[in-house]
């Protein structure tokens, strides 16, 4: 007697959304894809469970190569408390199961800053500088984040990069033994 897997909550929602959609109300692609958007940046903010293989499930089952960034939903999941822009700024919490699905999908290992996840548009200090991840890049084995710092906003150069910076993870295990060290010093000069 075989044990059959139960779907998670996440997965649940989005065949609900995906068959009330295509069977229900008439084909529309523009429907299906902002509903699909929609209930799968839901599932991630209200803290739905997520089983390590749903989002290859979801990149199997749902098309999401119309509706869905990885990235964005990535960073949405992170909820990195320095976000400088977009979805997941502020407010709902990290859903850690989430994360860990598209983690696999991807095939990717976290970087784990300070005890947080860095996603595109989590702010890190490098160089003295204030930066912001801005891409995730591999190659020969080697992954890597993308930052860059910028230079103050002007009107006729908005956002325009001072300084980019490639994490890699030696770099980023060197980053937290600094953190660390300083959290360290400050804890012994009880500042």
């Amino acid at each position: 007697m075989s044990k059959k897997k139960t779907k998670s909550p996440a997965i649940q929602l989005l065949r609900i959304v995906w068959g009330w959609n295509s069977h229900q109300m008439g084909h529309s692609w523009e429907r299906i894809s902002s509903s699909m958007h929609r209930a799968l940046a839901l599932a991630i903010e209200s803290g739905l469970r997520f089983n390590p293989d749903d989002l290859r499930l979801i990149a199997d089952e749902f098309r999401p190569e119309y509706w869905c960034k990885w990235e964005t939903m990535y960073a949405l999941a992170c909820c990195h408390p320095e976000r400088r822009h977009g979805w997941g700024s502020r407010g709902h919490g990290q859903n850690r199961s989430a994360c860990l699905s598209i983690e696999k999908m991807l095939n990717r290992k976290p970087f784990i800053l300070k005890g947080h996840r860095l996603c595109v548009g989590a702010g890190v200090q490098i160089g003295g500088e204030q930066a912001y991840a801005t891409s995730f890049g591999h190659a020969d084995g080697e992954h890597w984040i993308n930052v860059c710092s910028y230079h103050p906003y002007q009107q006729s150069k908005p956002d325009r990069p001072r300084h980019r910076f490639k994490i890699t993870r030696v770099l980023l295990k060197e980053m937290n033994a600094m953190a660390n060290n300083r959290k360290k010093a400050e804890a012994n000069t009880g500042g």
